[in-house]
């Protein structure tokens, strides 16, 4: 092949590469705010809504226009003299989205009241797998089980149960490390100072401080 032709070809590959990962990236992205916009018509008694309310979930009109075409086309939706109206599908999937929401913000316990637990449920919900979210429901259920202090727990392994949250700092902290309810932990090493825990492939110290926020279950 002519090196001309070759590096037409490549270039065509690069771009095709790069407009692939701009779609992915905008298609996430519209698919997080579609989530958020089944679940606010969910609440609503009627399962409606005025489109102009849905603008303090997406001040961008354009993009707001371009996931309800979407949403409507999918039959999740109807658009009908300015109101969203939610259709059977869109229920079920919205119900859905409500009650994994519910489940994270009943796994968090907020010792202030300026963290704003439906705000945790909304960046959790964005950032960890649908396989976690599912695990933090199932544990949710298990309300007959006492839970402890990590910095008390004896046993070698634990799931994590709930977390007390000082303030929203130490909620990052904690998403950064991976440690969130639902989890099953290792406790690989442990004294009066820190614990060594492994989370999936982690492995990390924390201290006592943070070990007596985290709840567990055998």
């Amino acid at each position: 092949m002519p090196k001309h032709r070759f590096q037409r070809r490549r270039q065509r590959q690069r771009r095709f590469s790069r407009n692939s990962k701009k779609f992915d990236l905008i298609w996430s992205e519209l698919q997080d705010l579609g989530e958020d916009i089944l679940r606010a018509i969910v609440q609503e008694e009627k399962k409606q809504i005025q489109l102009h309310l849905l603008k303090k979930i997406c001040p961008d009109s354009k993009k707001l226009g371009r996931i309800l075409t979407i949403m409507e086309n999918q039959n999740l939706i109807i658009i009908d003299n300015g109101w969203i109206i939610l259709l059977e599908k869109g229920q079920e999937i919205g119900k859905g989205i409500l009650r994994k929401y519910e489940a994270i913000e009943s796994a968090f316990q907020t010792e202030t009241p300026s963290i704003n637990k439906h705000k945790i449920a909304h960046i959790l919900e964005h950032m960890i797998s649908n396989h976690d979210i599912e695990k933090i429901i199932f544990t949710q259920k298990l309300s007959n089980i006492d839970s402890i202090p990590l910095s008390k727990f004896t046993l070698p392994y634990a799931t994590i149960y709930r977390i007390s949250l000082k303030n929203e700092k130490m909620f990052y902290k904690l998403i950064a490390l991976g440690i969130y309810p639902g989890q099953r932990i290792e406790i690989s090493c442990r004294n009066k100072y820190n614990q060594v825990l492994t989370i999936k492939d982690s492995r990390f110290a924390i201290d006592r401080q943070l070990a007596e926020q985290i709840f567990v279950i055998p």
